[in-house]
């Protein structure tokens, strides 16, 4: 601890560094400044910078690096609870105001539409995060709100957090014209302008406003013509600067009179008097509060969004955009929903990202965001979260899936149960990951094909999210219940493996578990070690330990499930006796209950009117067999019919065809295959006797991915008995049929959360491309029923830029079970 003023800044990026070069230089006093980010090297270099300026220049302020998450609210709170911070100040968003310069994309051209407005969640929920963080640990503390307060400060009050300022924006406006006016400081100068007033307005909007002396100051747009000019990483210096002199005074407890943006819970930014942290507005006379702040609403309208009575509001243009990109944004959100919000626009972020802008320099007009393949595709999209909107109705879907809400404690396998927690902020926080996207994407031939995208979190981008998260919230419920650990342990081949570590990791930040008493221990094969990715739960020491990551360097993948099925059954009871209860969670209910969302939201998003035929690239089949017993439930309660439930489409690879083999023939004997014959014409394999296997394949014993390892799966005879009453086939796709489709099948994706990058060699995961290609392989050889309606389960899709991977200092290779003991012992 220090009797020194002490400031946090959050962040490491143009601004901070600004702010924190400036503060070397025009500081007075002694001050402790922390710089905290992400990337340490990063937070010691500003201070490396900082520090030698400050010491050039004789001023004893000091400079100190940190590591924070933002994105965390465990991280913020222990950061801001060593350091206890005078004050801080966040300078770090998810979104850049310069991305339009540095990496145009269909998302900035959107935000250019739309106005900035559009990026106030992103703008707004690290700044939450961080004033919920130091209310719990200084809530004597000032904030400071660098990032969009004319809005995002607005946000902030309403969620009981408020900030004392911002900085930027109106504050750079009136240095712009103190500048040009040529004043020494703003005791005679008064500004009204919000964050829109930074660029030039357009014909019959309204300027800035400034008052000299209290007089009107005309032309304020000359005024501001050199600032409007300059790039906006050069006006970061005009800002860092301004902040500077401002945090200065407010540690010195002095009075100042300023322009800043985001305080008292307004839109836009005021002349203010600052006496230590009392505010006041100091409005030019004939000027009331009331028609302040309507002057700073109308712009606020014009920059796209208005906070107001605990809701956000899009403007005029970004509701028309929202309409057919997000449909369920268009009329704004609740305050208390805005990181659900967040990690949907996120999602409508990354998919447009992919995307290059669509406007041409010179042409007058800009052609819709909306992909056309035909008319058709013009239909809205769906959107749900499909836990949460679902929720009421998981008990009749754990009941059909003959889940026991009891937990098993002694006399067998340990299970916490099937009870869920109860449905409030925190556990709605931890399940905003379940998101789905329904959208159809027009005809090929005769069928109506829709895309069922269940690939939304960018923390997994597969399917596996949605069981992960229930196996958690069981786990959670338990441990609350019971106040004993869990262990949840399972073999994978990787993407369940990654899901449940991302779900741990979303209960232990939302706040619903203490990390000691929720672990989860996975074992994957080499062959996948690419899939497997970088979280804190491997960045974190003491997470690393807890949560031990377990590569298996066996010849044959698959034997992890024998190998995870034996160390549970043979040391579970072991643990027990030391009040630690493990849990082999690669149990098919486990998966059942999850994917019987995909039945409700069909229902709701696009009832069946038509025959219908959904298609998934499958290893075992979990995810079609949990629909049919979604549909199960809604036939059982009256709200659909049997005789319309659709009929199934197997797709897999070449590695692993059992399904389709015992489909087919009744066995899983490899002999079924058809016999391949090289073409010396290009060194192909082909083959036309049987339309259900490749045509065409670079190898027939090919692993297209190795995520589908299974082999003999036993939900065989469950999938056969559902299609021999329901319709359906088995299809069997190649990586050069895959290849070949692939142009068609970006084309196809374009503009949806499944969109495919130039390079298929960028691709980790196939599932999408595997079910599409098989799709129009099966329609193309006649295996589907020409008018049927084909739904795609997009239930993974990702490449090896979506993620960091695994640290090789946080994986623990083992051959067998007592390499396993020894691992999760230690």
């Amino acid at each position: 601890m220090t009797d020194q003023p002490t400031l946090a800044v959050i962040g490491t990026g143009g601004l901070a560094r600004s702010i924190c070069y400036a503060l070397a230089v025009c500081g007075t006093q002694p001050i402790r400044v922390l710089v905290a980010g992400r990337d340490h090297g990063r937070a010691a270099e500003v201070c490396y910078v900082a520090a030698a300026r400050a010491a050039a220049a004789g001023v004893p302020v000091t400079f100190q690096p940190l590591t924070v998450d933002p994105a965390c609210d465990r991280s913020l709170a222990d950061t801001l609870g060593v350091g206890a911070p005078t004050g801080v100040l966040v300078a770090a968003s998810s979104q850049s105001p310069w991305e339009r310069q540095n990496a145009p994309s269909a998302w900035t051209e959107l935000v250019q539409r739309a106005g900035f407005g559009l990026t106030l969640p992103f703008q707004a929920e690290p700044a939450l995060r961080v004033g919920r963080a130091l209310a719990a640990t200084h809530p004597e503390a000032w904030l400071i709100n660098a990032c969009f307060p004319d809005a995002a400060n607005q946000v902030l009050a309403a969620a009981g957090v408020p900030a004392l300022c911002g900085i930027g924006n109106g504050a750079l406006i009136a240095a712009s014209i103190q500048a040009a006016l040529g004043l020494p400081d703003q005791r005679r100068l008064r500004v009204l302008a919000h964050h829109v007033h930074l660029h030039t307005p357009s014909e019959g909007e309204e300027e800035a406003l400034a008052w000299y002396d209290g007089q009107p100051v005309a032309e304020v747009g000359k005024l501001l013509a050199a600032q409007r000019a300059a790039t906006r990483s050069e006006l970061n210096h005009v800002t860092g600067y301004a902040a500077a002199q401002l945090v200065r005074d407010l540690l010195a407890g002095a009075e100042t009179d300023t322009t800043l943006p985001g305080v008292l819970g307004l839109p836009g930014g005021y002349p203010v008097r600052l006496s230590g942290t009392r505010l006041e507005l100091r409005l030019p006379a004939g000027v009331s509060r009331a028609e302040a702040v309507a002057f700073n609403s109308r712009a606020a309208l014009r920059d796209g969004v208005v906070v107001d009575d605990g809701r956000v509001r899009f403007g005029p243009t970004a509701q028309e955009e929202l309409s057919r990109l997000v449909p369920e944004l268009a009329e704004g959100f609740p305050i208390s929903d805005i990181e659900a919000v967040t990690h949907r626009l996120d999602q409508l972020r990354t998919r447009l990202r992919n995307q290059p802008p669509r406007y041409e320099r010179g042409t007058q007009t800009m052609p819709s965001p909306v992909p056309t393949v035909e008319a058709e595709t013009v239909t809205p999209v769906r959107s749900a979260n499909l836990l949460i909107d679902f929720y009421d109705r998981l008990p009749a879907a754990i009941a059909a899936c003959g889940g026991d809400v009891d937990p098993v404690r002694d006399g067998g396998p340990f299970s916490p149960g099937f009870l869920l927690p109860e449905l409030d902020d925190d556990l709605r926080r931890f399940l905003s990951a379940a998101t789905a996207e329904w959208r159809h994407l027009g005809m090929y031939g005769t069928h109506r094909l829709s895309l069922l995208d269940l690939t939304g979190n960018p923390g997994t981008g597969t399917t596996k999210t949605f069981a992960s998260l229930l196996i958690v919230a069981r786990a959670v419920e338990y441990i609350r219940r019971y106040g004993e650990p869990v262990s949840i342990f399972s073999p994978t081949s990787a993407n369940k493996g990654v899901a449940l570590r991302d779900a741990v990791l979303r209960a232990i930040e939302a706040g619903l578990v203490d990390p000691e008493l929720l672990r989860v221990v996975i074992l994957a094969p080499q062959s996948c070690l690419a899939k497997l990715r970088s979280s804190r739960l491997s960045t974190d020491p003491t997470l690393r330990a807890l949560n031990p990551m377990l590569l298996y360097t066996g010849p044959e993948p698959e034997h992890v499930k024998a190998i995870g099925r034996e160390f549970v059954d043979r040391y579970a009871a072991e643990f027990q006796a030391r009040g630690h209860n493990l849990w082999f969670s690669l149990e098919l209910g486990n998966y059942l209950v999850a994917d019987t969302v995909r039945a409700f939201f069909e229902h709701d998003a696009d009832p069946i009117s038509a025959p219908r035929l959904h298609a998934h690239a499958v290893s075992s089949a979990f995810g079609l067999l949990g629909y049919h017993k979604g549909r199960e439930v809604l036939e059982a309660t009256g709200q659909a019919s049997r005789d319309t439930r659709p009929a199934s489409l197997l797709v897999q690879h070449m590695g692993t065809p059992d399904m389709v083999l015992n489909l087919r023939h009744g066995d899983f004997d490899r002999g079924n295959l058809p016999a391949y014959r090289i073409d010396p014409a290009d060194g192909l394999y082909r083959q036309s006797a049987d339309p259900h296997f490749p045509q065409v394949t670079y190898d027939p014993d090919e692993i297209l991915d190795p995520t589908f390892y299974t082999h003999r799966p036993a939900t065989s005879p469950a999938m056969n008995e559902l299609i021999g009453r329901f319709g359906g086939e088995g299809i069997v796709v190649s990586l050069a049929e895959c290849v070949q489709r692939y142009p068609h099948l970006r084309d196809l994706l374009a503009g949806t959360g499944c969109a495919l990058p130039a390079d298929f060699r960028t691709l980790r995961e196939w599932s999408m491309v595997m079910a599409l290609t098989g799709v129009l392989n099966a329609v193309d050889r006649g295996l589907i029923d020409e008018g049927r309606d084909i739904v795609v389960h997009g239930t993974g899709c990702y490449t090896s830029a979506d993620y960091q991977p695994l640290e090789p200092d946080a994986m623990i290779k083992v051959s067998g079970v007592e390499d396993v003991l020894a691992a999760v012992r230690a």
